[in-house]
């Protein structure tokens, strides 16, 4: 079963027929301009599958975010951190699964790769925060990982980071996309931003067995395979 309708949960549907397991894949989908009542709103949802399918495993997706100095405050990040822990004290079988920055064909125009694609190409002005990372990390790669950890049953009870090796600048990325359009971007530089700590040790051996190469042309390979034919 999965529970949600969008990038995230499409990218699941091999689970819309499996009677073992709830993918929960409904949550907020702006974490910049979330407000309370949609994190109840997430939270009640979550409760009303739990009791209608306490016996089967339920798979939660949070947020690598939780690792940034800057943003592990925030409303958005703070609500994760609560699901996390409402799960952990009220499901019998669970994987957690915190994703990076998630790079997709249908990724919503809010994301920061949209965000800055955007006001790249249509030369609107933005703020460039000098010291921001991301931690950029292919859709279909998720699906790809997450699932074999499901379907093997592994780390079971815990959370578990889906992410790249690394993080990549939001300097980097702005790079990366003005090369792709040929054009430079209107923004001022600023000396803000945080990186967050990166541990991917539990999927590293998993990604190679499934071919997935977090190599040094990863992310922009990934955003030249879903901004570069816009």
């Amino acid at each position: 079963m999965v529970i949600g309708n969008g990038m995230v949960a499409k990218s699941f549907s091999q689970y819309l027929e499996r009677e073992n397991v709830v993918v929960f894949a409904s949550g907020v989908s702006n974490s910049k301009l979330a407000i309370e009542s949609e994190f109840e709103k997430e939270k009640n949802l979550l409760k009303k599958v739990l009791q209608e399918h306490e016996d089967k495993k339920i798979v939660y997706f949070s947020t690598f975010n939780l690792y940034d100095p800057v943003e592990k405050n925030s409303p958005y990040c703070l609500h994760k951190l609560d699901m996390e822990e409402f799960i952990s004290a009220n499901v019998p079988v669970y994987n957690i699964f915190r994703l990076g920055h998630v790079a997709g064909q249908s990724a919503q125009q809010y994301t920061i790769l949209s965000f800055l694609y955007n006001a790249i190409k249509d030369g609107t002005s933005f703020k460039l925060w000098k010291h921001a990372s991301r931690n950029i990390i292919d859709i279909d790669d998720i699906s790809k990982i997450c699932s074999y950890i499901i379907d093997n049953e592994w780390y079971l009870n815990q959370i578990t980071n889906i992410c790249n090796n690394k993080n990549t600048s939001i300097v980097e990325i702005v790079d990366i996309l003005e090369g792709m359009l040929n054009k430079k971007g209107n923004y001022s530089i600023f000396e803000e931003g945080g990186c967050p700590s990166v541990d991917n040790t539990k999927i590293r051996l998993i990604a190679t067995d499934l071919g997935i190469n977090f190599d040094d042309s990863y992310v922009k390979d990934v955003i030249i395979k879903y901004y570069g034919r816009l």
